[in-house]
């Protein structure tokens, strides 16, 4: 078992107001840790799940032959999995 209340995030806190940490690729057991353990008062949280994040790399969803401006699948896959506004959550 990993403590997760010895991470320290307090000298992103005083970098600014509004920093989210996106952490990509957990499992859901370390990711509801780092959002509800980790101790912040300003900084917001973002976790997504291994197994979502492996599917922007389906051939439907990214095409290898079209340059990103053409991605269209793949942009709409990433602002509804990836980029999103969280909520700022104060843990100590």
């Amino acid at each position: 078992m990993r403590d997760f209340r010895a991470i320290d995030l307090s000298p992103l806190e005083r970098l600014s107001r509004n920093i989210t940490i996106r952490l990509l690729y957990t499992n859901p057991v370390d990711g509801r840790s780092w959002q509800t353990e980790v101790p912040r008062r300003r900084i917001k949280i973002w976790t997504q799940d291994s197994d979502v994040m492996e599917t922007w790399n389906d051939p439907d969803i990214y095409l290898e032959d079209r340059s990103l401006q053409q991605q269209e699948r793949w942009i709409e896959w990433t602002a509804e999995n990836v980029n999103y506004n969280v909520r700022a959550r104060r843990v100590d």
